[in-house]
């Protein structure tokens, strides 16, 4: 399970950016942590999609 802090670290950035093209961070965690807009997708999911 990721760590609030990492958790934090990683859609902090995103939250600053005030514009409004989709923003998506992309880790190995299997749960949806997306929120504020922002959207969180597992690696191995989203690498499928592209074979």
């Amino acid at each position: 399970m990721i760590k609030q802090e990492t958790q934090e670290r990683e859609f902090r950035p995103l939250k600053l950016i005030n514009d409004n093209f989709e923003k998506i961070v992309i880790s190995m965690d299997d749960f949806d942590f997306s929120h504020d807009g922002i959207k969180h997708l597992n690696m191995i999911k989203f690498l499928k999609e592209f074979i």
